[in-house]
């Protein structure tokens, strides 16, 4: 999810979550991008005007770059179309985001299938320039789909704690390796001068804190133990500064859960119980230090639930700017929730 505007808007991805953990094929299709209308609680799919006839498109993470109304998408295309990051003029009437407009597409030969998690935008032009998570160290699959092959070496790296996976620097089409090589990144995020990011280690559970140099480099300045696994990370705009970064960030309180839920994936008659995964939501304050780059942190628990009468496995935790709402999304589920 990406606030757009003043904030009462918002622009939420819509990932296939079988095409990841289901094996075989992955056929043609389009997932659309949703609008939410924060005060209404309403979401109605975005038109995409321009884009490739005969590629899929299957988001991911997403970016917004509010200087030039620029959305990036992670598109997990397979067969139709490869790894890819998609590019859109958001159109806007009022402050309601009205369409999208395709820009450009970026693929690179680092990007293989089904790699790539989330995106920041960096700058747009005169080229573009993005970070992009890898959470799996290698593909996930080829043009059959994911296969069960792929799907071991990520559980084994996982369990052996092999430090495979990078964060990707793309100028353009040029793309680089940079960060330390950790088992598994997902969430990022730039701070508001754009000198600072952190990234979701998922292996390690906790977040990678990062000084970004002059040629797009990452020096690591930092990490944050959370103890519990992560996802998604959001930015408090209120209570951040210039020497604080405040995040709300979720996942499933135990990583063996995952396995569990995604059997339920694709199956008739799923019960509340079936995704009921104990999750929590927590936020993160970092404070940059008196050189900007000797970070210290503290961590909050806001919520712990089985989330029986909710959404269960959350994976999305993010505060409407300007408002005491919080929007939580689900990898297992269709829809959002919306608390005060």
């Amino acid at each position: 999810v990406e606030f757009v505007g003043d904030g009462t808007w918002a622009i939420v991805s819509n990932m296939d979550p079988i095409m990841t953990f289901k094996m075989g094929p992955v056929s043609e299709a389009t997932f659309p991008l949703f609008a939410l209308d924060v005060n209404a609680e309403a979401l109605s799919p975005l038109p995409m005007n321009g884009f490739p006839a005969g590629v899929s498109f299957r988001p991911h993470g997403i970016s917004y770059y509010k200087e030039t109304s620029t959305l990036g998408v992670v598109n997990h295309a397979w067969a139709h179309g490869g790894e890819r990051v998609e590019f859109f003029k958001v159109i806007f009437e009022g402050q309601r985001p009205a369409a999208l407009e395709y820009m450009k597409s970026i693929v690179s030969p680092m990007m293989g299938h089904g790699q790539l998690n989330d995106l920041q935008i960096l700058e747009v032009e005169p080229v573009v320039k993005f970070y992009v998570t890898k959470w799996w160290g290698h593909p996930l699959g080829d043009d059959n789909g994911p296969n069960v092959f792929a799907k071991a070496r990520f559980v084994g790296g996982l369990i052996l704690g092999l430090s495979s996976c990078t964060i990707l620097y793309c100028e353009g089409e040029k793309c680089r390796e940079t960060g330390d090589a950790v088992p598994g990144y997902n969430g990022i995020y730039i701070s508001q001068d754009r000198s600072k990011l952190a990234a979701v280690v998922l292996g390690d559970h906790g977040l990678n804190l990062f000084d970004i140099l002059p040629n797009g480099d990452l020096r690591t300045i930092g990490h944050v133990h959370v103890g519990l696994p992560l996802d998604n990370i959001y930015p408090d705009i209120e209570r951040s500064s210039a020497r604080k970064q405040v995040f709300y960030t979720a996942g499933i309180r135990r990583g063996i859960d995952l396995l569990y839920a995604t059997e339920s994936l694709g199956m008739a008659n799923i019960t509340r119980e079936d995704v009921a995964i104990p999750t929590h939501a927590r936020r993160v304050t970092i404070e940059w230090g008196d050189d900007n780059s000797n970070p210290s942190f503290s961590v909050e628990e806001l919520f712990s639930t089985r989330a029986r009468h909710n959404l269960g496995a959350w994976s999305v935790f993010a505060k409407a700017p300007k408002s005491d709402k919080f929007i939580i999304g689900s990898f297992l589920e269709a829809g959002l929730l919306v608390c005060d």
